[in-house]
């Protein structure tokens, strides 16, 4: 199997600086390899100068998106998005709009949805399709707390805090840690926490490592906007 092509690893660098924080070089490269799932054989690959050939095409993206602007090294090895690369990213992933229900199919729903704003904005919208009684209380404005944004914050029937994670295409056991965190900045000031995570799909990992999490579910979005509880 080839490696994925540039435009596929710039697109998915900049989904990764999304959330605006400064990022480690090292932390971008392990989440790029995740996020195209390379094979060990893959990541082994070497050029003639003996470096690894993914590692080279990451850097090479870094250098071309740091010439348009679209991200800037804040200091060595560290990179952060810059307000045009949020337009770019915005512009490719921004789903065509379908005729009618009819047009969009499962198997497309994942890359239609492959910006999680586009996810979002369609969630805030039906609420109600993932548990019925759930209203967001967060005013349409993503909650900050220490380890970083959340998505949507909910309230249930029950009065209890709702923390949703949103995540394009297959999530794995990083998104978990990320929810994770999010209910452990929010255990003293929230009543009856919940978290959920949702996604397209969800890796073995991720799977496994929710198990660990006794307050979190998972759900999956699907045909026409659907969600399910797993």
């Amino acid at each position: 199997m080839s490696l994925p092509d540039r435009q596929s690893i710039k697109l998915a660098l900049l989904e990764v600086l999304s959330d605006q924080r400064v990022h480690r070089s090292a932390e971008i490269d392990d989440k790029l390899i995740r996020r195209f799932e390379l094979t060990p054989e893959q990541r082994a690959e070497v050029t003639k100068a003996g470096r690894t050939k993914f590692g080279n095409e990451i850097d090479w993206v870094k250098v071309d998106l740091g010439k348009r602007a679209f991200i800037n090294k804040v200091m060595n090895r560290h990179y952060q998005i810059t307000p045009l690369g949020l337009e770019e990213l915005k512009v490719k992933t921004t789903p065509r709009l379908a005729d009618s229900p009819e047009d969009v199919s499962s198997s497309g729903l994942g890359s239609d949805f492959e910006k999680e704003v586009e996810l979002q904005r369609a969630l805030r919208a039906n609420i109600e399709q993932i548990e019925v009684g759930l209203k967001i209380t967060d005013g349409g404005r993503e909650a900050v707390v220490a380890s970083g944004r959340i998505d949507i914050t909910a309230q249930d029937r029950e009065g209890n805090t709702v923390l949703i994670e949103l995540k394009s295409g297959i999530a794995d056991r990083d998104a978990v840690a990320q929810i994770a965190s999010y209910l452990g900045d929010s255990v003293n000031s929230a009543h009856g926490l919940r978290g959920m995570l949702i996604a397209h799909d969800f890796s073995p990992r991720a799977l496994s490592a929710a198990r660990m999490v006794s307050c979190l579910e998972l759900h999956r979005y699907g045909y026409r906007f659907t969600f399910e509880k797993m």
